[in-house]
């Protein structure tokens, strides 16, 4: 399972990345002090360095095997995933 989760992970920062919202940039919309370009910067380096994080993490079996042990015990999978 962590392995599905790093690549969501990683596909859904890439798409991130390759197609920000329009939005970020309208004026009339509310957004964070500064120029939104480099707001968008930020967060994109942001999400880049959670998601190398989480894939350190998750490379040592024995973090993966208790993130699995967690899911488990909380009916994460049930609850949350699509079963094809």
């Amino acid at each position: 399972m962590p392995d599905k989760i790093t690549y969501y992970a990683v596909i859904g920062g890439d798409r991130t990345i390759d197609n920000p919202y329009a939005a970020i940039f309208m004026p009339q919309v509310p957004a964070l002090p500064g120029d939104r370009k480099e707001n968008l910067d930020r967060a994109i380096a942001q999400l880049k360095a959670s998601v190398a994080k989480e894939r350190e993490y998750l490379s040592k079996p024995a973090n993966a095997a208790k993130m699995h042990v967690q899911r488990r015990d909380n009916g994460t999978e049930q609850k949350y995933c699509w079963k094809s």
